[in-house]
């Protein structure tokens, strides 16, 4: 039986914690990779810090059988201001997925789905290709990091992480 927490109590309390740890640590390992964010000491940042969390999930393959398990590191942007961080994406009307959904039943065209891992994470804000304000969170619940004085740090959020409000028109 695979236990996905909802939150970091039921975290804590899963028959299956030693393995999300290791899956977070790894998850981790990956964000330092891909250079996600930078720490910064709380007293250098004058804008509003936002909260973090781990969204976990696991994942199955084709046949339903247990493929890993997935643990994300997501930042609270429900308090994003919309004026300064515009959430606004462009997506498809949907007349156009009727009609390609209608397309796909009148003629033997081949569907396909692809899933781009890592996506938001690959999707940097810090070199100029993306116009974004800086965003600075809490590090992520259970790989908190002090400076020399023993405060703690943010992170300064480099990419478009999941939970920014404009993750989607950045990618």
């Amino acid at each position: 039986q695979w236990h996905t927490p909802q939150n970091e109590r039921e975290y804590l309390r899963s028959p299956q914690r030693a393995l999300w740890r290791t899956a977070k640590e790894k998850k981790m390992d990956q964000y330092l990779g891909l250079k996600v964010y930078k720490l910064v000491k709380r007293s250098d940042v004058k804008s509003r810090i936002m909260g973090s969390l781990w969204a976990y999930k696991i994942k199955f393959n084709d046949l339903g059988k247990f493929d890993k398990l997935n643990p994300r590191w997501c930042v609270k942007g429900y308090h994003m201001d919309k004026s300064v961080y515009v959430g606004f994406s462009e997506v498809c009307m949907t007349s156009s997925i009727k009609l390609m959904a209608a397309l796909l039943a009148a003629y033997p065209l081949m569907s396909f789905l692809f899933d781009c891992g890592n996506a938001f994470q690959a999707t940097r804000t810090d070199n100029g290709t993306v116009r974004s304000e800086k965003l600075y969170c809490e590090q992520a619940p259970g790989f908190n990091v002090k400076d020399e004085d023993g405060n703690s740090m943010v992170c300064e959020i480099l990419v478009a992480l999941q939970g920014r409000v404009d993750a989607a028109r950045l990618f």
